[in-house]
């Protein structure tokens, strides 16, 4: 019998005289982007002709990924022979086939140590090549097929002679017939105990050869995940009669024609996590002050508001309980002060929605303020970009210090949701019936707030600029002129026109953000995206929700006493101020705030008055001092639950249905 064997070089190394060019150019292939899909074209191995490997291996069409590519670290031949002793562990080939010669039959192992190639824990494997370069054979073509060896075993320093097609005598470390190793625990089955085929090419001409996908990918997976498990292949031909391949083992003098295992991968993704906090909101504010901060009562220093003595755009107080200095940053975190002049340097004490910052004088602290404790119980959604709910998260107690206790202020009321995947989401609040979510940087008005302001590039200009037509509305400058909103929360672009007793002020509506929006014109003139781009590994926390419970206040009136101000905002809520007082034979007053809830903080109260003795509809604006009761000329009606106020109605001025505040 005779195997066909290159003429010009007995190690074959003048077989493939561009490989390690092609191996680069197969390894550039496959480094685009992600790899989520991919096409793949095989071909068949051809003749070999001199510097055509290219065709003889796969052409892929990848997105991405990273490719390694692994030298052989044991490989072996076992002999079927009576004696059962010999093998090839340090031959020049890996010889499978039939009978020949004084074997009845030739197998095939190799292994590669695949948790040696740096490959992180967890990545996934996407694509196994492996390739051989056939250097001798006989008898035609065959199907050779690579199978997952189920036993650790051996190389020792057996080495064949010539052909190599007869083994040589073990040295007691060889893999045999018989052996793992030789003279140890026998195979289960003589021949070798292994799996079924993981992947078969049919081999003839002289060439390289390529086994790839199918099941090389899962055994290759599994041995990254678990190393102990890596026992190699086997390699096995249909042993006809006659028929021998001898492919180029890791001994070849050639470092190009041995064999490789290229290994396509994605490095495992850290998931992302977003993460926040609920609380009852008690006032309506959208800022939640912790229980250490109410406690400081702080103050601004000789009743003024003091801003950017330091340079850092920060805002100043002074403790009525300690007489220490604390002052705001703009992100939202107060600091109690080092006493350093000139140096914005403390300890932070607080972390509060960096929305506060547009409202400093929220912090000032009161006896009529209560703590807003964190709620558990509320259910919160994860959005992704396509609008589709990904995840359902519940605010709860969280061990967050692993202390096996939870402190209510720092592990009550948090939702979070694990193991994101890179992308934009929002979280969306799933409000339960009686609540009402307090206007914020993540409420529901949050995006709308957002566009707008991206869309007219709203600033404040310098100043809080009110009333200039006498609307009692505020006004913003944008890209494209002035805006202003009303007190319903009604969003205008002012067209320019002067405002006269004959020409009240004008412009074209655009939006309704609501009552709060213009409460707190900063929710808009400095809005920020409330999708999160969740990346790699990033833990987006502190996206928090606060929630009041209104009551319902009910009263009488007609819609046409309704100011169209009022009328046309289909969003309008208002609140009854407890105030106001009629005398005996004066007309009776109502006052109508016009803000979603009560501030018991505030030191004056902005109300519209509504008054019998003014032409109806009239409006005027002034301040009051918070009183307790509504008053009528003969009786007096504290706040509670449910209020009517028809009683002191008498149809000459407006009431409607209003939402007061349950603090």
């Amino acid at each position: 019998m005779r195997l066909e064997k290159s003429q010009d070089d007995p190690t074959i190394g003048a077989l493939i005289c561009s490989g390690e060019d092609f191996s680069g150019a197969r390894r550039q292939l496959k480094m685009f982007a992600k790899l989520f899909s991919r096409n793949s074209t095989r071909r068949r191995p051809s003749a070999w002709a001199a510097c055509c490997a290219a065709e003889s291996l796969e052409v892929r069409s990848l997105l991405s990924a990273v490719v390694v590519q692994l030298a052989a670290s044991l490989d072996n031949t076992i002999y079927s022979v009576p004696t059962g002793d010999q093998a090839n562990g340090q031959g020049q080939f890996i010889v499978v086939g039939g009978t020949g010669g004084t074997a009845a039959a030739r197998r095939g192992l190799i292994a590669f140590d695949v948790a040696a190639t740096g490959i992180p824990e967890g990545s996934t494997i996407l694509d196994v090549a492996l390739t051989m370069n056939l250097a001798q054979t006989a008898g035609g073509s065959t199907n050779v097929a690579v199978h997952r060896s189920l036993r650790l075993w051996g190389e020792g320093f057996s080495d064949a002679s010539g052909t190599e097609i007869e083994g040589a005598a073990t040295n007691g470390l060889d893999a045999t017939w018989m052996f793992p190793q030789f003279g140890g625990t026998a195979w289960a089955k003589l021949g070798g105990d292994f799996a079924s085929a993981s992947a078969t090419v049919a081999a003839s001409a002289l060439g390289a050869y390529e086994w790839s996908g199918g099941n090389l990918v899962a055994d290759v997976q599994d041995w990254l995940d678990s190393p102990n498990s890596n026992f190699g292949w086997f390699i096995k031909s249909a042993e006809a009669s006659g028929n021998m391949k001898a492919f180029v083992s890791r001994n070849s003098a050639n470092a190009a024609l041995r064999p490789t295992l290229e290994i396509t991968y994605e490095e495992p993704v850290i998931p992302g996590i977003v993460e926040g906090r609920k609380w009852h909101d008690k006032n309506a504010n959208g800022i939640r002050e912790s229980e250490a901060t109410l406690g400081l009562n702080l103050q601004f220093p000789g009743g003024e508001s003091r801003y950017n003595n330091f340079g850092g755009k920060e805002y100043w107080y002074q403790s009525a309980v300690n007489n220490a200095w604390y002052f705001l940053s703009a992100n939202g975190n107060l600091v109690k002060w080092s006493g350093k002049a000139k140096s914005l340097t403390g300890t932070v004490v607080d972390q509060l929605d960096p929305q506060v910052w547009h409202t400093p004088q929220t912090l000032l602290g009161s006896t009529q303020k209560s703590p807003e404790p964190w709620m558990n119980g509320f259910v919160f959604e994860l959005i992704n970009s396509a609008g589709k709910v990904v995840a359902t998260a519940t605010s709860r107690d969280i061990d967050r210090n692993g202390d096996g206790a939870i402190q209510q202020e720092a592990e009550r009321g948090w939702y979070r949701f694990d193991n994101l995947m890179p992308a934009n989401y929002t979280v969306r609040e799933v409000v339960p019936e009686g609540w009402v979510q307090s206007a914020s940087r993540t409420s529901s008005g949050a995006m709308e707030a957002f566009q707008l302001d991206q869309k007219f590039v709203l600033t404040l200009s310098g100043t809080d600029r009110k009333n200039f037509g006498g609307q009692d509305e505020r006004w913003m400058k944008g890209s494209s002129g002035w805006f202003y909103m009303t007190p319903a929360g009604d969003f205008y672009r002012w067209d320019g026109k002067a405002v006269t007793t004959k020409t009240p002020l004008s412009g074209t509506f655009l939006a309704a953000p609501g009552i709060p929006y213009y409460r707190d014109i900063s929710l808009l003139h400095d809005a920020k995206n409330p999708v999160l781009s969740v990346t790699e590994g990033a833990v987006l926390t502190r996206i928090n929700f606060g929630n009041y419970k209104p009551t319902i206040v009910t009263g009488q009136g007609t819609l046409s006493q309704i100011p169209a101000w009022i009328r046309n905002s289909p969003t309008f809520t208002t609140v009854v101020k407890p105030g106001g007082t009629s005398q005996p034979g004066s007309s009776t007053q109502v006052y109508v705030w016009t803000i979603s809830v009560v501030d018991p903080n505030a030191r004056t109260d902005e109300l519209i008055h509504y008054n019998s003795s003014a032409a109806k509809g009239t409006k005027t604006v002034g301040t009051k001092t918070p009183a307790s009761t509504f008053k009528t000329t003969s009786s007096s009606t504290a706040a509670s639950t449910l209020i009517n106020l028809s009683s002191i109605d008498q149809g000459k001025f407006m009431i409607m249905d209003v939402v007061f505040a349950n603090l």
